[in-house]
């Protein structure tokens, strides 16, 4: 008795022994494990009635693929239904003898086999094309984290842009009076032999040099520590002081940038310091006039009174460019302007090598007149008289208000002088 079935998979007809109901085996087509049915399932061939003989027309059979399986192709678990062995006729093997539900021994391992294709199946082309259609989505994943990546680091830096963004509007109060302390040029800043120096700062001693203009009274006075340099308004200006300290960009690009800007400041006063020593040589020998000295307002007075910020600063009111003439600890920044200024504009000192190194451009607003402190009296000056130094160097150049305390007696003398 034999059990007839087709192959699930590949449809081909297999033949096996009764023996082997329920047990496991391959198919010699598609090389599938699969399991052996109790009864045949394919139908038999209806007989004809007895005595009424019908004649059947055999087709030829031709070789195909779908033709029945000897047994021993299917229990053969070596057995690769591609290279059939053909040495050996099929009828000459005999078929194992198995019980029911057994196999040989080699069958208690799995074996590799090659998987069917299975996407010829509804259910398996559609899950083909779903997973087709979501690896083409895939690449929007991490094109999607990039955008989400750029969109944050371009917040981030228009905050910071925004944070250090210059430009804007500032306001200024003005003062028909101020009394400004002078500044003191250290003598060693003055790159020429110390005896040379001494004596130029004795002449400049005994003979003040003013710088003057109809905007500002610039005088240039000896002293044992070096050159004074004192500010007045001219006859036809008036002091005026815009507030920095309310703008938070801007006093984050000064914090930023002051050190830059006052060592820049420092050497071009030291440059300027040395040449005037020679040219005040000159003047003293007779052999140029006082009025070549006119130049050194604006290289060396000037940058003297301010720090690194003043000295890149210019005011505009029309046509005209001023330069910031004083800045004060708190960080004023003092303009000599005509007294009929309302609004004007500060924006960044173009150098001669043609650098801007301030890049902005603020309008200032007149708001009012300062509050000018009241003079300080006779008894205040004994006591700073009474200040002694240290007796060390300090900075090249010093603020006036930081070396006031410093001075010693002849300097105040020649202070009290220029007062009178």
């Amino acid at each position: 008795m034999t059990i007839e079935f087709n192959c699930p998979y590949c449809k081909s007809l297999i033949r096996v022994p009764d023996s082997a109901r329920g047990g496991k085996g391959k198919c010699p087509k598609c090389s599938t494990r699969l399991t052996v049915p109790k009864s045949s399932t394919v139908k038999p061939i209806e007989l004809p009635l007895a005595g009424k003989p019908v004649q059947v027309e055999r087709p030829v059979e031709q070789p195909r693929d779908d033709q029945p399986r000897e047994i021993e192709n299917f229990f053969d678990p070596h057995y690769d239904p591609r290279k059939p062995d053909s040495s050996l006729p099929a009828e000459t093997v005999p078929a194992p003898q198995s019980l029911p539900g057994e196999f040989p021994d080699e069958f208690s391992e799995e074996l590799p086999r090659e998987s069917p294709d299975l996407s010829s199946t509804p259910a398996i082309r559609k899950k083909v094309s779903l997973l087709k259609k979501l690896g083409r989505g895939l690449w929007m994943i991490p094109v999607g984290v990039g955008l989400v990546l750029c969109a944050g680091f371009g917040w981030y830096v228009w905050q910071e842009y925004q944070s250090e963004r210059l430009g804007g509007e500032l306001t200024a109060e003005a003062a028909d009076e101020l009394e400004l302390p002078p500044l003191l040029i250290e003598k060693w800043s003055i790159q020429q032999p110390p005896d040379e120096v001494q004596t130029l700062l004795s002449e400049l001693e005994k003979s003040p040099v003013p710088l003057l203009s109809s905007l500002m009274q610039v005088q240039l006075r000896g002293s044992s520590r070096g050159i004074l340099v004192h500010l007045d308004k001219g006859e036809s200006a008036r002091f005026y002081r815009v507030e920095v300290g309310g703008n938070p960009p801007l006093t984050k690009f000064i914090a930023k940038h002051a050190a830059d800007f006052e060592q820049q400041r420092v050497k071009e006063v030291e440059r300027a310091a040395t040449q005037f020593a020679i040219e005040y040589r000159k003047v003293i020998a007779k052999k140029a006039e006082q009025s070549s000295l006119t130049g050194f307002r604006n290289s060396m007075a000037l940058p003297a009174l301010v720090r690194g910020m003043g000295h890149q600063v210019v005011a505009t009111h029309g046509r005209t460019i001023y330069p910031c003439v004083y800045e004060d600890r708190e960080g004023g920044l003092y303009f000599l302007l005509p007294p009929d200024v309302k609004a004007f504009e500060i924006s960044g000192r173009k150098h001669a090598d043609g650098s801007v190194p301030f890049p902005a451009i603020y309008k200032v607003t007149v708001t009012g007149l300062m509050k000018v402190p009241a003079k300080t009296g006779e008894g205040s000056t004994d006591k700073s008289k009474t200040k002694k130094s240290k007796g060390k160097p300090g900075p090249v150049f010093k603020r006036s208000d930081e070396a006031e305390e410093k001075m010693d007696p002849e300097d105040d003398a020649a202070m009290k002088k220029k007062n009178e």
